[in-house]
């Protein structure tokens, strides 16, 4: 398994415009992101996705964390495990995650090579990871979030 990357940089989330939401500009890359601050404030967020890449899809989805002293790397090793106990011509069963609630995701579709979408997400107070489960042709499909691109938020009042 590949460690998880240093992915989040400085706070980056934008002053409250008048529309009442803040802005953030998450980018994309083979194989980590970037604009995802470690703490952000409690609320609305509008962001703008970009795909750096021009060879791979990318993605990011955010959960909240069941436990907030949960870290990145623990919600990497579980999604292995499940994908190493999976058996062969069989999908993962990636309900059995327990680490997150899958009930609380929020994101953004696949943006294919150098391409950028738009959303919202709505953080309330606790802790979120976020991360790609897109598959990687070029390194045996695994999905992105062993390769590195995961990472954790705390939301703060």
């Amino acid at each position: 398994m590949t460690s998880v990357a240093a992915t989040e940089s400085p706070a980056s989330a934008r002053s409250v415009p008048a529309g009442g939401h803040r802005t953030l500009h998450i980018a994309a890359y083979d194989f980590g992101y970037r604009g995802v601050p470690h703490h952000l404030t409690a609320g609305t967020y509008r962001y703008t996705f970009i795909n750096t890449s021009a060879d791979e899809d990318h993605e990011i989805a955010f959960f909240k964390l069941n436990d907030p002293r949960t870290t990145a790397a623990q919600v990497q090793a579980e999604i292995k495990q499940i994908l190493d106990t999976t058996p062969p011509g069989q999908a993962p069963d990636f309900g059995r995650i327990t680490l997150i609630d899958l009930g609380t995701y929020q994101g953004t579709q696949a943006a294919h090579g150098q391409r950028s979408r738009h959303n919202t997400a709505t953080f309330g107070l606790g802790a979120y990871v976020y991360l790609c489960m897109v598959p990687s042709p070029d390194h045996a499909m695994d999905p992105h979030v062993l390769l590195g691109m995961i990472g954790k938020v705390e939301s703060i009042r």
